[in-house]
């Protein structure tokens, strides 16, 4: 997980990832974030991860498994 790292989200049992989240951290058993209207505390424990992407479980909000993965952009050579 990195704090300076831009993340888009899924929420558990959703196919696309639909959300932004921004300074993304623990702060003693929660994992803190901003999406692009306001913050969220949410309770739970990160179970798996990379540098690129991990998996936050969580027990309040929309309890379950939200993935998260570094916002990419790329540029393709046809447009």
């Amino acid at each position: 997980m990195d704090k300076r790292a831009v993340y888009v989200f899924r929420f558990p049992e959703e196919k696309d990832f639909t959300g932004i989240a921004l300074d993304v951290h623990i702060h003693k058993e929660s994992l803190r974030f901003f999406d692009t209207n306001r913050g969220h505390e949410i309770p739970g424990k990160v179970t798996e991860g990379t540098e690129k992407d991990f998996t936050f479980t969580s027990t309040g909000a929309i309890p379950g498994e939200w993935q998260f993965k570094v916002l990419t952009i790329f540029k393709q050579n046809n447009c």
